[in-house]
């Protein structure tokens, strides 16, 4: 649990000198937005296949080391494996009779679907952490007004919402690092105790929630005094 918690990608800027990461932020926003969208609408198999050669080639050129970028995947492992045994059981269609239960039982269509399903997702997550690892923080607010700009017509606080997306970006891997710190704190049972205790292991997971909140409030506090220290307007002049 804390490996993967630690694994978070989404939201950190790995710094380096490539081709995607001088590339114009705006130009590349909308690159990584448009195969997103298309991994997410475009029927299978070969125009999303694709999309996944092409989202692999990016992170090539993106000079982010590939063990990086699969590292991001791994916290949601157990999202990809629910996803694919939700369609696996539920889809109707022929059945695998290898996989029979009863009355619940998997089918070929299931498995396709959540073989493809899971690719999507992939490919989502995989692409979200290449915007965010070769985008720096400025660079990602100044793409996000500049496609935002016309909503300033209406009234529309443009640069606080773009600070607002940012901000949340941030704290996905700060979010994590606080669960895996307040998890790795000793408890009163070993973890070999724990390993086969199903209810203890839900109540110990319960009880890292109120300090993560705590500790997430507390940066949220010390961020917003920083933002007040450095003159940031948060009210835009229209």
């Amino acid at each position: 649990m804390l490996n993967s918690l630690q694994n978070i990608t989404i939201g950190n800027y790995f710094p380096s000198d490539s081709i995607i990461h001088r590339m114009d932020s705006r130009i590349k926003f909308f690159l990584i937005i448009f195969l997103i969208i298309s991994a997410t609408i475009i029927p299978p198999y070969y125009p999303i296949f694709f999309i996944g050669f092409f989202s692999i080639v990016l992170g090539m050129l993106s000079r982010v080391p590939f063990k990086v970028l699969i590292k991001g995947l791994k916290p949601f492992l157990f999202l990809f494996l629910f996803t694919f045994l939700f369609h696996l059981f539920l889809t109707p269609g022929r059945p695998i009779h290898f996989f029979f239960l009863g009355n619940l039982g998997a089918t070929q269509e299931g498995f396709h679907q959540g073989i493809i399903i899971d690719f999507r997702l992939i490919v989502l997550i995989y692409l979200s952490c290449i915007l965010t690892l070769t985008t720096s923080p400025q660079k990602m607010v100044n793409a996000i007004e500049w496609y935002l700009w016309p909503l300033r017509l209406f009234g529309f606080p443009v640069r606080n919402f773009s600070m607002m997306i940012l901000i949340s970006l941030k704290f996905i891997p700060i979010l994590f690092q606080e669960t895996a710190k307040v998890a790795s704190l000793p408890h009163g049972k070993s973890s070999k105790d724990m390993k086969w205790n199903f209810r203890q292991r839900i109540k110990e997971t319960i009880s890292l929630v109120t300090p993560v909140v705590i500790n997430s409030f507390h940066r949220a506090d010390e961020l917003a005094k920083e933002i007040d220290i450095h003159g940031f307007d948060v009210i835009e002049k229209l």
